[in-house]
């Protein structure tokens, strides 16, 4: 007789039915590592749309497990119901605003936190996936402080009359486009890099790990961020003060840490000296949530409505045609201000449930390993550090910032709670599952859309001439020509129309601006006023009397985009947010793809 062969098992292995979740774990690996490569410029957010294409693959892959398993689940942890409640909070602020294309910034940034949260909880089950994942962060993480440190010095040598040259900075800020967002992301990183070096098993990959922190500290340091600095000293006292056990050691500890905290800020007192405005806007900023202490001013809008609230003190420092105060620099302050006591007290909300949950890990019966109490008590470093940087900027307002923010405190929920469901929904059927992987797909593409649309809207703007730069052919000729109509039709507004436009074609303005009048004083035209109004705006820099003549024009033709478009670009510059955002909002009503309606949004905010 032949050997017995057992008839293969059909029932599916746990490693393949954790495939899929493997691969959004994999793409939150590669979040970690590329994202912060890629540079954050103003419009064209190459950062921000890395990290929403990474972010939407992995919440794709994270969705299309759960339709595999049939049954769509939630990590059982006692953060997921503030963090529920708040961006449904935020989504019932966007439904109602007046302002909605200021207002879908912050919508998009809190889900695609909540996103990151809700995966890193499900993905990142284990210490062993941390510390791959906290890998590749550090890695990320160093090679940006190290060119931030060549910002510094304006470069550095490679090798003999071999030099790498970067361009100098006062405070430096790698790829982040601002010293305060490269600062917080070192804060959240450090604590989770110490946490790599403590539990690394090999002495050389230790070393590997403290040099790292030590470029990771520099770098810091460079940033020349007071918060940064105030943050990052309290993200490692909470670390070293969780991590340690007994009571004398921690006194110890505090103490020692109290005289070198003293020391460095000592040495470095010409920065704490340095001015700060800081107290002034937030004081106006209460005195605007007084007038909507409920449900606030708006999601969004805090940019749009300060100016008016801001007190002249606080204009003397920034004068309004030439500064944008565009936030609270208080992130909880902004909140309050935006959605009232509601939102603000669901935020905090989110705060206080994250730290209890946080402590009832630590204090849970099951005792922890060395190696785990470490890792923890770096969590919890790293989120101190975002949240106490927090009370002196608005650094979540930064997507990336607030981002991985939510990604550490998934991650807490995913080793505090790993194997631990709470079942929403079960698909048995497969129909059912049909029906959710469309959604999923209808759900990447409508988003991927919306994400995309700003970055197509720049490219466009970009390859469109400037008016005043387009050339004509023979332009002598023509004006002779037109002036010799003038002679023979004085009546004729169109001839003094046309002529007005060769000469602002001609950079010829004062000309221009004479051949507009006379048109005008045969027949008013909403064209001619618009023309003679970029002609005040661009050219001779007189934006009330360019408001005026848009105004004028817009009484002749209320429905036209140009000069509505123009004249909420001149209230941009004259410092009136409010009224530029008005006049935006009215043109994408009309123009809902119009490219400089939607720039210009993106303008007010960064």
């Amino acid at each position: 007789m032949g050997k017995y062969k057992p008839i293969p098992s059909t029932k599916t292995s746990p490693e393949n039915d954790n495939r899929i979740n493997y691969i959004a774990y994999f793409c939150l690996i590669l979040f970690v590592l590329l994202v912060p490569f890629f540079p954050d410029e103003k419009l064209v957010r190459l950062k921000l749309l890395s990290l929403q294409t990474l972010l939407f693959f992995t919440a794709i892959f994270t969705a299309a497990d759960m339709v595999y398993k049939k049954k769509v689940v939630l990590t059982s942890v006692p953060v997921n119901l503030p963090i529920f409640l708040y961006l449904s909070y935020i989504g019932i602020h966007y439904a109602v605003s007046q302002d909605k294309p200021t207002a879908m910034t912050e919508l998009t940034r809190n889900i695609l936190s909540a996103i990151i949260f809700f995966t890193a909880a499900r993905v990142v089950d284990s210490y062993k996936k941390v510390k791959l994942l906290v890998t590749a962060w550090t890695i990320s993480a160093v090679i940006l402080a190290v060119y931030g440190i060549a910002q510094h010095y304006g470069g550095f040598m490679i090798m003999p009359k071999v030099k790498f040259d970067v361009p100098q900075m006062d405070r430096i800020m790698s790829t982040f486009g601002n010293p305060i967002f490269f600062a917080v992301f070192l804060v959240t990183t450090l604590p989770l890099s110490i946490a790599a070096a403590f539990t690394a098993k090999k002495l050389f990959t230790r070393i590997l790990f403290i040099f790292c922190v030590v470029v990771l500290l520099i770098a810091l340091y460079f940033t020349y961020t007071r918060a940064a600095w105030i943050a990052a000293g309290a993200a490692l006292v909470v670390f070293a003060f969780v991590l340690i056990r007994t009571l004398r050691a921690r006194i110890m500890f505090l103490v020692i840490a109290t005289v070198l905290l003293g020391v460095f800020a000592f040495s470095t007192r010409t920065v704490w000296l340095r001015f700060q405005e800081h107290p002034l806007i937030w004081r106006d900023t209460v005195v605007m949530w007084t007038k909507h202490p409920i449900a606030g001013i708006g999601l969004g809008t805090f940019h749009l409505y300060f100016p008016k609230h801001a007190s002249a003190e606080l204009k003397k420092i920034f004068p309004q045609e030439r500064f944008i105060v565009n936030d609270a620099h208080n992130e909880y302050l902004q909140i309050l201000a935006e959605t009232g006591v509601i939102g603000f007290i669901l935020f905090f909300a989110i705060i206080c449930s994250y730290y209890l949950f946080l402590h009832k890990i630590f204090t849970q019966k099951v005792g922890h390993t060395g190696e785990q109490r470490v890792w923890l008590s770096a969590i919890a470093g790293s989120v101190t550090a975002v949240f106490v940087q927090n009370i002196f900027s608005v650094d979540m307002r930064f997507i990336i910032s607030s981002v991985y923010l939510y990604l550490v405190m998934g991650i807490t929920a995913g080793i505090g709670c790993a194997n631990k469901e709470t079942v929403l929904v079960k698909m048995p059927m497969a129909w059912q599952r049909g029906i959710a992987s469309a959604i999923i797909l209808f759900t990447a593409y409508y988003s991927a859309g919306m994400v995309l649309k700003p970055y197509f809207a720049q490219r466009k703007l970009a390859q469109t001439p400037d008016f005043f730069e387009q050339k004509l052919n023979n332009p002598e000729t023509q004006l002779a020509e037109l002036q010799q109509l003038a002679v023979e039709h004085p009546a004729d507004p169109r001839v003094h129309e046309k002529i007005g436009w060769v000469y602002a074609k001609q950079k010829m303005f004062t000309q221009a601006i004479d051949a507009y009048e006379k048109s005008l004083k045969i027949q008013p035209s909403h064209g001619v006023f618009n023309n003679m109004g970029n002609v005040y705006f661009l050219a001779l820099n007189n934006k009330d009397m360019a408001i005026k003549c848009y105004q004028e024009s817009l009484k002749l033709s209320p429905h036209q985009v140009d000069a509505r478009l123009n004249l909420g670009v001149a209230f941009y510059y004259k410092g009136m947010l409010k009224e530029a955002a008005d006049q935006f909002k009215k043109v994408l009503e009309i123009d809902p793809n119009n490219e400089k309606a939607i720039i210009y949004y993106k303008k007010m905010v960064e």
